[in-house]
C-alpha cells in the first residue's frame, strides 16, 4: 500500500475500515546457475535480467580473497579461469547473517531420495569449500569444489563433475523440448528450474552469521563515606513511628533509628553500629538529569562507609 494523505485518511475511510497491504520487502536465497561464460555472456536482458554481468562484478571481490586461498584468483595457472567453469552462484541476504558470515560454519549438504551424496564445508575457514562427504562420483573428497564470499554472501560451486550416479532433469524445457537429463553435481546445487522441480534431489545450506554490535561503555563510581543513606523503609527501625501527618502538618520523627545489620561474631551480641547500605541498581541520566536507564545488579553489593566502588556497565546501541 502506497502513502496515504491526511485528507484521503479522513474521507475515504469510515470508522472500522481496514486497511491492509502487503509488506513490500522480502528476503530469500537465491540459485543462479549461470555455467561457463560461453554461457553466461550470452543471456539477455530481457529475459535473465543482468545475469551475464554477476561473474565479472565479482571479479574484484574474488581476487580480494586470494590473501586467504589462491583457490578464489579469478585467473590463475594453478587452478584454471574462473570464465572456463561451470558456476552456480548462491546469493545470500545480509538478513541471514548480519555483518558477514562466521568461517567455518558453512556447510551445503546434497540430497537423493533422501540419502546424503555430497556435502561440502568451510572447514579450514579459509572459503575453501571442501567435499567431505561423497565418494560415488567423480569429485574425490577433499577436492574444493566452491569458495565463500564471507562480506559479500555470496557462495560460488565451481565443479561440474558428479558427485552421485543419480541423472535428473535439472532444467526446464526450451521452447517446448524437455532437456537432457544431468548427473548430481555441485553445479545443480539448488536447481529449481525443472517442471517436475527435480523432485528426487534435496538440498540444504547452513551457516552462522557474525552481527558487529557497537556498545557504549559507562563507569559508576560509588567512593568511600559517600552512598551511606537508603530510602528504603528497611533501612530504618520498624518500631519507631516514622511519620506523623495531618490535615495541616507533615512531620518526621527526630528520633528514628537507623536499623543495626551489622552481624557479631558472638551470640546475642549487638556488634558496634556502622552506616551500611545495599546497591542493587544503577540510575543512567542524561545531561538534564533525567533517569533514562537503570542497571540492576545481579547480587546487591554490600557498601560501607570504607568501601570504594566502581561500576563497568555496557549497553548495546
Amino acid at each position: 500500500m502506497g502513502t496515504v494523505t491526511t485528507s484521503n485518511y479522513v474521507f475515504d475511510f469510515d470508522v472500522g475500515d481496514k486497511i491492509t497491504g502487503s509488506y513490500p520487502m522480502t528476503a530469500s536465497i537465491s540459485i543462479d546457475r549461470l555455467g561457463t561464460k560461453a554461457m553466461w555472456s550470452t543471456l539477455t536482458e530481457s529475459a535473465d535480467g543482468k545475469k551475464q554481468y554477476y561473474i565479472p562484478a565479482l571479479k574484484n571481490h574474488l581476487n580480494y580473497y586470494t590473501k586467504l586461498s589462491p583457490h578464489y584468483e579469478y585467473s590463475s595457472s594453478q587452478h584454471g579461469d574462473l570464465n572456463d567453469k561451470y558456476v552456480n552462484l548462491i546469493s545470500i541476504p545480509s538478513i541471514f547473517y548480519g555483518s558477514e558470515i562466521k568461517k567455518g560454519t558453512v556447510t551445503l549438504k546434497y540430497f537423493v531420495s533422501g540419502t546424503l551424496v555430497g556435502e561440502a564445508s568451510d572447514i579450514n575457514k579459509n572459503g575453501e569449500l571442501i567435499h567431505t562427504t561423497g565418494s560415488e562420483g567423480a569429485v574425490t573428497t577433499g577436492s574444493v569444489v566452491g569458495v565463500v564470499l564471507y562480506n559479500e554472501g555470496f557462495i560460488l560451486l565451481k565443479s561440474n563433475d558428479s558427485i552421485a550416479s543419480h541423472t535428473e532433469r535439472y532444467d526446464g524445457p526450451t521452447d517446448g523440448v524437455e532437456p537432457a537429463v544431468a548427473n548430481a553435481s555441485w553445479f545443480n546445487f539448488g536447481a529449481t528450474g525443472s517442471t517436475a522441480g527435480a523432485p528426487s534431489s534435496s538440498f540444504s545450506i547452513h551457516l552462522s552469521g557474525t552481527s558487529h554490535i557497537d556498545t557504549m561503555t559507562m563507569f559508576a563510581h560509588a567512593s568511600e563515606n559517600k552512598l551511606n543513606f537508603s530510602n528504603n523503609p528497611t533501612y530504618l527501625t520498624s518500631a519507631v513511628k516514622q511519620v506523623v501527618t495531618g490535615s495541616d502538618h507533615y512531620v518526621e520523627s527526630a528520633g528514628t533509628e537507623i536499623k543495626n545489620i551489622v552481624s557479631s561474631s558472638y551470640a546475642a551480641h549487638s556488634a558496634t553500629f556502622e552506616p551500611t547500605t545495599y546497591i542493587s541498581k544503577i540510575g543512567i541520566y542524561d545531561q538534564n538529569k533525567n533517569l533514562i536507564a537503570i542497571a540492576s545488579l545481579a547480587k546487591p553489593m554490600r557498601k560501607r562507609e570504607k568501601d570504594s566502588y566502581t561500576f563497568k556497565l555496557k549497553l548495546d546501541i
